[in-house]
């Protein structure tokens, strides 16, 4: 375990997110970044906290589930040991933008949950 706090930030390789990362990492907390599609981003995020001098690792996981969200922290606490601050920063827009009265079913649930669902970690 480490010494200093620790922030998980579920969609941490972009946007708003990867600058959460970067803001807790300047005031010192090591950081866990998630992310789910995009490899590279995450990577590049983790080189921009890595620069501040934490300790910073990624993980994948679809926050939109469960056994996802429950393995996230099982690494997060494999790799450092404790959580002190999480942040759900997680967010999906609709695959195809439509009239929001006639969302298809599919995308209106996959919207809910990584929006809705995924902070009852």
């Amino acid at each position: 375990m480490i010494e200093q706090k620790v922030a998980l930030v579920t969609g941490g390789s972009r946007g708003i997110g990867r600058a959460i990362c970067l803001e807790v990492a300047k005031v010192g907390h090591a950081v866990l970044i998630n992310f789910n599609e995009n490899l590279g981003a995450a990577e590049e995020a983790r080189e921009a906290v890595e620069k501040i001098g934490v300790p910073v690792d990624i993980c994948q996981a679809d926050v939109s589930a469960k056994a996802h969200r429950d393995l996230l922290v099982e690494f997060t606490m494999e790799r450092f040991g404790r959580i002190d601050l999480l942040v759900n920063s997680a967010g999906i827009a609709p695959k195809v933008r439509k009239d929001i009265l006639k969302p298809k079913r599919a995308s209106f649930d996959g919207v809910r949950n990584t929006t809705w669902r995924a902070p009852t970690f």
